[in-house]
């Protein structure tokens, strides 16, 4: 994301290396951006991997001077992802129900992941997923959130707002402090 990111894009490109660069510098932060959304480890993979083969196709427009690769890229995973989302509702519902009891294909722990954190933004409403992902773990600004979302920076303040909240709730602590809503400290007593 470093250089591309802070320049507004690369300029022109000179084909092949500047794309490896750019694919070599944000292939790992889109994954992660498409986990958060996605919360499943191979999805997101499948979605960035996608992002990136369209980059790839249109690199000479998106490296162009003026343009950003790095927010077109994300923008197409994430139109990947709702996309993905609208198709696979029905189909989510049938395959949960002929699975009940089996384990997930890929177990988060094995993989660091946090499965609280994993759960509780599962259980978002999309948009606000979305708003929370950009802003937490991509950390964008709000202003690049709503380009992103294509929606106003009110309306990604909303989703914030609200997302944070039901996170704090699911995951049991205070949104403000990050303390336990119990009261408890999480410092260990010296």
């Amino acid at each position: 994301m470093q250089q591309h990111q802070q320049s507004g894009g690369v300029g022109k490109s000179s084909g092949a290396a500047d794309y490896g660069e750019f694919f070599a510098s944000e292939q790992n932060a889109l994954v992660r951006f498409c986990w958060g959304l996605t919360t499943d480890r191979e999805d997101a993979r499948d979605v960035a991997q996608e992002a990136m083969v369209r980059a790839w196709r249109d690199w000479d427009q998106i490296s162009a001077e003026g343009s950003n690769p790095v927010a077109w890229t994300r923008t197409v995973a994430l139109n990947l992802v709702r996309g993905g989302w609208r198709r696979s509702k029905v189909a989510e519902a049938g395959l949960a129900r002929m699975q009940a009891g089996e384990h997930r294909r890929n177990d988060p722990r094995a993989e660091g992941v946090d499965v609280d954190l994993e759960r509780a933004l599962a259980g978002l409403p999309q948009r606000q997923r979305e708003a929370v992902v950009l802003h937490h773990l991509v950390d964008l600004a709000v202003t690049d959130c709503a380009a992103a979302m294509g929606v106003s920076e009110s309306t990604v303040k909303v989703h914030l707002s609200r997302g944070r909240a039901a996170l704090a709730t699911s995951l049991r602590v205070h949104p403000e402090s990050g303390e336990p809503a119990d009261g408890n400290s999480t410092e260990v007593p010296r």
